[in-house]
């Protein structure tokens, strides 16, 4: 069901109809209703605000592309919210796609003077720092006029952002264009660009893509290990030279690949001047083949071996079984003792249940890079359960009175607590301040950091800022929601009281915010800056108005005494 309709209102925006269907975005023809400019609105899917990277990713693409001004980068004239709908208005692109335009190329020098613009609009980008990371002919839309534009950057990588939406380790692409490090879940370069400009070129020439199979783990696997198809094979008369710069490009270790798409570009139109007139294209490959000139069959989908001879390998040495093979072919081992592909790659993280452009069923949940680790976890346990035994303690002693603690075992620990439940609460007001600080550091010297952060070392940072924020969280609630909801109690003795009480409980609502917000209001995701903030705000106000004035008494004396909890 589409998310808009026509004649709806976004902004001076009004919708038209329906261009197309992606997985995670639609795209509408509109028109604003002042300029009376056609235009083409890209709208998130609503089901995405669940998982807040993905609107997060959605504006980023917005400042992204805005950035770019290119004659072949897509042009956004605008960027907007309206509800729950997120909507990004692009240049209106006509004529399609570059996949059907790819078709109808006729020779090697029309090949070559089309990719020409894509590469120009491409090595911009990555002038500007941005990787593309999903580059296809899909993503290459033209204009009435023939001009190519680069567009969907939804997956781009930013290397001036420490901040990786789309997190450390997750395998983000479409599997046949996806360089090595890619299918990895590594962090990229342009040279991952470069690597699916050679898969584009090798598409071009023959019609089908390089490296096929009837599941991810099938295609990755290819990607990770088969070697580049010997473009002669497939197109006779093709220049050696273009079957090198095939390899080049598509080499598995990104150091041996070309280092920025000039190069590439260059070089193919070296080896394209040996051979303008060479005919490209899957019309050319069968014509090949019918004249028996193919030596090895492109593997198109009707020659793909069966997803049980994609899932078997050698546990041994990794090497693919064929058909009725009992032994391995490359250490002699038995079938017996082969693998899954997912289980030949130990290091490759488990792909997402749904890729763009591809979908893979049955695989399980990845873990996030960011979750606890084991000790973690262990220290939380104890932080909390000491907490609470001191708020608890000190709870009960303040409604039953001291004399109350001679009777109960570890008497001495219990009067302890009673005697400098004080001391107690501010120090655990301090480290719930020290925490709250440090939460909002790592998080911010993640994002704002203009040094270029390693993707391990932007996992830890995540990771310690939640591990702090949960700390923050059980601390405060074990000293409020326990203590009658104001942190040191709802007791308005003096001015002081009463404002730490009102800070405290405004602190405690402030906290809860938050967790919902992430949760379940995605509305409320772009207001998460302020909210830490606020919460930043109210924890320096409670300590103003507990912790010093206590400090303060200790330092210099006070004839009046004070009350536990009040």
């Amino acid at each position: 069901m589409a998310v808009l309709h026509e004649g709806q209102k976004l902004g001076p925006y009004e919708v038209k109809r329906l261009l197309g269907m992606g997985g995670m975005a639609e795209v509408y023809l509109g028109v604003h209703t002042t300029l009376e400019r056609e235009v083409a609105i890209k709208v998130l899917n609503p089901a995405f605000n669940a998982d807040p990277t993905f609107p997060l990713r959605f504006r980023r693409e917005a400042k992204t592309v805005a950035r770019l001004n290119h004659p072949n980068i897509i042009t956004v004239h605008d960027f907007g919210e309206q509800g729950d709908i997120a909507y990004l208005v692009m240049e209106l692109a006509t004529d399609g796609s570059f996949e059907t335009r790819a078709a109808a190329l006729g020779t090697l020098a029309d090949l070559v003077r089309e990719l020409g613009p894509i590469c120009e609009g491409l090595h911009f980008a990555h002038a500007q720092g941005v990787v593309h990371r999903d580059l296809k002919p899909e993503n290459i839309l033209l204009t009435e006029h023939e001009r190519k534009l680069l567009a969907d950057f939804g997956l781009a990588r930013i290397r001036s952002e420490t901040l990786d939406i789309s997190d450390a380790g997750m395998v983000l692409g479409t599997p046949h264009y996806m360089a090595p490090e890619q299918v990895m879940g590594e962090d990229v370069d342009q040279r991952a660009d470069v690597y699916a400009l050679g898969v584009m070129l090798y598409q071009l020439l023959t019609g089908d893509v390089p490296f096929q199979g009837q599941t991810f783990f099938a295609i990755a696997q290819r990607h990770l290990k088969a070697p580049v198809p010997n473009i002669a094979n497939v197109l006779p008369g093709a220049p050696a030279a273009l079957d090198q710069v095939l390899r080049r490009a598509m080499a598995k270790r990104r150091e041996d690949r070309y280092e920025s798409v000039p190069a590439f570009l260059d070089d193919l139109r070296r080896a394209a001047a040996e051979t303008p007139a060479l005919p490209v294209g899957r019309t050319a490959v069968a014509t090949a083949s019918r004249s028996g000139a193919v030596l090895v069959a492109p593997s198109g989908p009707a020659g793909s071996p069966t997803i049980a001879e994609e899932m078997a390998l050698c546990g041994m040495c990794g090497r693919g079984f064929r058909g009725g093979d009992r032994f391995c072919r490359g250490c002699g081992s038995r079938r017996e003792e082969s693998v899954s592909v997912a289980a030949a790659l130990p290091d490759m993280p488990d792909a997402p249940a749904v890729i763009p452009g591809f979908t893979v069923s049955g695989v399980p949940q990845r873990r996030r890079p960011s979750a606890l680790s084991l000790w973690q976890r262990a220290l939380l346990a104890v932080a909390a359960v000491a907490v609470l035994t001191i708020s608890v303690t000190g709870f009960w002693l303040w409604h039953e009175g001291r004399a109350a603690a001679l009777d109960v075992p570890l008497s001495g620990v219990t009067t302890y607590i009673y005697d400098h439940l004080r001391a107690f609460k501010s120090g655990m007001t301090v480290l719930a301040l020290l925490g709250a600080f440090y939460a909002a550091l790592a998080m911010r010297a993640a994002v704002l950091d203009p040094h270029r952060l390693s993707p391990e070392t932007y996992r830890r940072l995540r990771q310690t800022h939640r591990l702090a924020g949960y700390a923050v969280t059980l601390t405060v609630y074990a000293i409020g929601v326990l203590l009658c909801i104001g942190l040191f109690g709802f007791k308005f003795g003096s001015v002081r009281v009463a404002l730490h009480s009102v800070f405290g409980t405004l602190l405690l609502a402030t906290l809860l915010l938050k967790v919902v917000t992430v949760r379940w209001l995605p509305a409320l995701r772009g207001r998460l800056d302020l909210i830490g903030m606020a919460i930043d705000a109210l924890f320096v106000a409670v300590f103003l108005t507990s912790t010093v004035p206590y400090v303060y008494e200790q330092l210099f004396g006070s004839g009046s005494g004070y009350v536990p909890y009040g």
